[in-house]
């Protein structure tokens, strides 16, 4: 159906556009970039290069594959997480790369607990942690006792 102040001109646009019928339409630009591409392409094959995947560039090479991961924290340690993140980023102003993210700071604070939870055991901070905080709960709740049920009779 034509929009206000256009003709029909008979043809079904969208059947041309989904068999591949309709006419090409190039501009510059696109012409520019399609020969940028083929001649990026060609670079690419004479050193044996993969092209990269999605938006990595340079650095994006040596990244490790990463997974969201969503984990409840207190207000308090995101408080703190935001401070130290404004502390650090403030101290490597010289352009520190890769960018300092929290991710990263929570990723090597992460691995820094597991490594002495690996080397120390029991005697690791975060065990300390875990004692203090159970301790702690156990003072808190009141203990629970189920009152014995009198026997079923035969």
């Amino acid at each position: 159906m034509p929009l206000m102040g256009e003709q029909d001109s008979g043809k079904d646009i969208m059947s041309e556009l989904l068999r591949g019928d309709s006419p090409v339409v190039v501009t510059r630009e696109q012409n520019s970039i399609e020969q940028l591409t083929q001649y990026l392409r060609r670079l690419e094959s004479q050193v044996g290069a993969t092209p990269p995947s999605g938006r990595q560039g340079v650095q994006g090479r040596h990244r490790r594959p990463k997974k969201k991961a969503t984990y409840y924290l207190s207000k308090r340690v995101i408080h703190q997480l935001d401070m130290a993140h404004g502390n650090l980023v403030e101290e490597n102003r010289e352009g520190f790369r890769p960018r300092l993210s929290k991710s990263m700071i929570v990723e090597m604070a992460i691995q820094a607990a597991l490594k002495d939870l690996e080397s120390r055991g029991r005697k690791s901070e975060i065990m300390r942690r875990i004692h203090a905080i159970q301790k702690e709960y156990a003072k808190t709740k009141p203990c629970r006792v189920q009152a014995s049920r009198p026997a079923p009779e035969k």
